[in-house]
């Protein structure tokens, strides 16, 4: 029986200054499990080796937002449209948490005590298999949840969480198992920039922002865009900017929904916009300095509204093809960071404020309803949750209240 160790679940950063080196690469294949493939790279450069799109302005125009008119969304049971029936369970062992990304094929998963290598589980209950292991003797590969593309899973290794040194972004190709190495450190890296990344999939490109510190002028604030299939990149922005710059991203149909953040002597806090590369033009989708960690797939954006580092206040939603925007209340305590999987935002957080258990929320922005699904006793918590198609996955944790808590890894269809 597979027993694999937790995973800590991860808070999203903080951006700060960090130059991003980006290499040629050549792709080698391999097999899982198989010896680690070399990886041919290039001298690398101090700044972001790309192809450079016109410049645009730090400052737009703000467009008007139309007045929120949708109705605020009713409840509904989730075993309407969960199959609590029919769930594959896997005992974890003691303790939990856990980093879960879906395909339609496979769970991918990543350990806390044993962060070194990347699982997939078939969702018909199979073998586990080993699919990537760290380059770095006590390394691990759960900096930031891997990112799935359609062919690929982007990930970082590094020697260990916040302890700096060397690190490397790779990519693994889930059809041939070669693998790409997009980014590494230049040597030691004193100051653990890997950190500061953020990116998004869409297809197989890869978007990702950075911001490169010129002390005395203006920084460099870039979004860039890697094809994963044929290793080329290109700056779809190098925006001149002090006192913000651009940070967490989603991206759907080749446009971007970008969180901007503020420094304190620039009036702090943080807006979302929408960028579409072929104009270069950013479109403001919130104004309030209280907005962040963006997900997008086309026409919905949704975003945390609220300051970051909190839980949520409230939920916002943007519809490209009706251009309105709503604010929905959550409807529990506690509430995690939202994800979006195509007309579904859903979160974890608990029905009581007491916290003594937890509960699955999943808006359906199609027919705006929340489903809510409780643990089914107390002392219960949902220590990881992914949606993708029609399949829905989560970590169980029984017995909170203990020193010895009873994690399950869980999966079932969702209509």
């Amino acid at each position: 029986m597979f027993l694999p160790s937790p995973v800590a679940k991860l808070k999203r950063k903080s951006i700060q200054v960090v130059v991003l080196i980006l290499l040629t690469t050549v792709v080698i294949s391999c097999a899982p499990q198989a010896k680690s493939p070399l990886v041919i790279t290039p001298s690398m450069t101090a700044e972001p080796s790309v192809s450079a799109s016109s410049t645009i302005s730090a400052t737009n125009t703000v467009p008007s937002i139309s007045t929120p008119t949708v109705a605020a969304p009713s409840t509904a049971p989730a075993t309407d449209i969960i199959a609590t029936d029919s769930v594959h369970s896997i005992y974890r062992g003691i303790e939990g948490g856990c980093q879960l990304t879906l395909d339609d094929h496979y769970i991918y998963l990543v350990e806390d005590l044993e962060p070194g290598s990347i699982y997939r589980i078939p969702l018909t209950e199979g073998k586990p298999q080993i699919i990537a292991s760290t380059k770095y003797a006590g390394g691990r590969l759960n900096l930031f949840t891997p990112i799935m593309t359609r062919n690929w899973i982007v990930f970082a290794d590094t020697p260990d969480q916040g302890i700096p040194g060397t690190w490397q972004i790779r990519a693994v190709n889930l059809q041939n198992f070669s693998e790409r190495l997009l980014a590494k450190s230049n040597a030691n890296d004193p100051t653990n920039l890997v950190t500061t990344y953020n990116f998004a999939a869409d297809g197989d490109n890869l978007y990702w922002t950075v911001y490169v510190d010129k002390p005395g002028q203006s920084n460099d604030d870039f979004i860039s865009m890697m094809d994963l299939n044929t290793g080329k990149t290109i700056a779809l922005s190098n925006t001149k900017v002090t006192g913000s710059m651009w940070s967490i991203l989603g991206a759907s149909e080749g446009r971007l929904a970008v969180e901007q953040d503020y420094d304190d002597n620039h009036g702090g806090g943080s807006n979302i916009s929408l960028f579409d590369p072929a104009t270069g033009t950013p479109q403001a989708l919130s104004t309030d300095r209280a907005s962040d960690m963006p997900h997008f797939v086309y026409p919905w954006v949704a975003w945390k509204a609220g300051p970051r580092y909190q839980t949520i206040d409230k939920i916002g939603i943007y519809n490209l093809q009706t251009s309105q925007t709503q604010m929905i209340t959550p409807p529990g305590y506690g509430d995690s960071d939202i994800l979006l999987d195509g007309a579904r935002v859903y979160w974890t957080g608990s029905p009581d404020d007491a916290g003594t258990y937890d509960a699955i929320y999943i808006l359906d922005l199609a027919k705006n309803t929340i489903y809510v699904l409780p643990a089914s006793k107390q002392y219960v918590h949902f220590g990881g949750i992914a949606i993708h198609g029609k399949t829905i996955a989560w970590l169980r944790v029984e017995n909170i209240q203990t020193n010895k808590p009873d994690a399950y890894l869980e999966w079932t269809t969702i209509n």
